[in-house]
């Protein structure tokens, strides 16, 4: 060990004076420090500087003994860690620069090749996202069938998606009591230029197990265009319930809750089923009120000329035209 720890030590050529500046010293001063270090009896060789070594090689105040890459050791001033305040800036501009990518990056929902799943997917995934028009994919498979859905993401905490708009036409065979699509959605808050809805089974897999349908209703609205919204009212259905455009075929039992939950205007609790084989999917009396999915194209209502084919209800009944937005969560 003796040995060992002299031949290593020859290396060591540079000591330090008392006023803290490189100083020559011999070798046998270099082999007295080593055997202060490594033979003191309360001391031992930890691979660094004892005290005793460090106190016969004093160093100036604010210096430490430190060694270069050739294992020279010397006083001089501590290493300083902390980084420059041109990396700090550096480093804070580099932070804003990220933060301002994200936040301009496409999100679900905003690409065709980047769909959501439904809005209320897109809405979970992205707290912040505002009501307006998103692209969904159903299957969560080949991204080429995805389509543009509107997703309001206010109402109630949002992820609402559009799947039907209704409006009274004189033309009867524009209805919405259809399984499959019919006419195209407005991709808009309010405009409703005509009775619209997606298919059955594309509103059956945007729902997502809550069950909920989310009704604008605009009475008196005659004109096709921007609607006025009297009501925006909320249904809860099991889980269990599915979207269909059977005619007659609601009942109390499908809902979760017979509460009507109304974000503008208000509504009855659900009373009852309506029993009419000119009303397709669901159909209930709220009191004096009706909530009504659609009507087929045989139903004769008091519209000023035009029967109610291609309406929803939410509201009381002999209220003539009417204008609604539906949507599922």
């Amino acid at each position: 060990m003796r040995h060992l720890l002299h031949l290593h030590l020859t290396l060591f050529v540079v000591g330090c004076s008392s006023d803290g500046e490189p100083s020559t010293v011999s070798q046998a001063t270099v082999e007295s420090w080593a055997r202060a270090v490594c033979f003191d009896e309360k001391a031992e060789l930890r691979g660094e500087l004892d005290s005793v070594y460090v106190q016969s090689m004093p160093c100036a105040a604010g210096s430490v003994l430190a060694a270069d890459g050739a294992g020279v050791w010397a006083c001089a001033d501590p290493v300083d860690l902390a980084p420059s305040a041109a990396i700090v800036n550096s480093l804070t501009a580099l932070e804003a620069d990220v933060s301002a990518l994200q936040s301009a990056a496409p999100f679900v929902g905003t690409l065709p090749n980047l769909p959501g799943a439904s809005c209320l997917d897109i809405k979970t995934k992205f707290s912040d996202a505002p009501s307006g028009i998103y692209w969904v994919d159903l299957d969560a498979g080949s991204r080429a069938n995805a389509f543009q859905v509107y997703c309001d993401m206010i109402q109630d905490g949002g992820g609402w998606t559009l799947v039907q708009q209704g409006v009274p036409v004189a033309n009867g065979e524009v209805h919405l009591c259809q399984s499959g699509a019919v006419g195209s959605l407005d991709l808009s808050a309010a405009s409703v230029a005509g009775p619209a809805k997606l298919s059955d089974a594309n509103i059956n897999a945007l729902w997502s197990t809550m069950r909920e349908v989310m009704i604008h209703y605009d009475q008196q609205n005659v004109t096709p265009g921007s609607a006025r919204y009297e009501k925006i009212c909320k249904l809860d259905f099991k889980s269990t319930f599915a979207w269909n455009t059977t005619f007659n075929a609601s009942s109390v039992t499908d809902l979760d809750t017979t509460t009507v939950t109304c974000f503008v205007g208000s509504m009855p609790s659900i009373t009852g089923a309506l029993s009419d084989v000119n009303l397709c999917g669901f159909g209930f009396t709220a009191g004096t009120e009706y909530v009504i999915q659609s009507f087929g194209n045989a139903y004769n209502g008091n519209c000023n000329g035009p029967t109610h084919a291609g309406a929803a209800w939410l509201g009381p009944g002999n209220n003539g035209c009417n204008m609604t937005k539906t949507f599922v969560r």
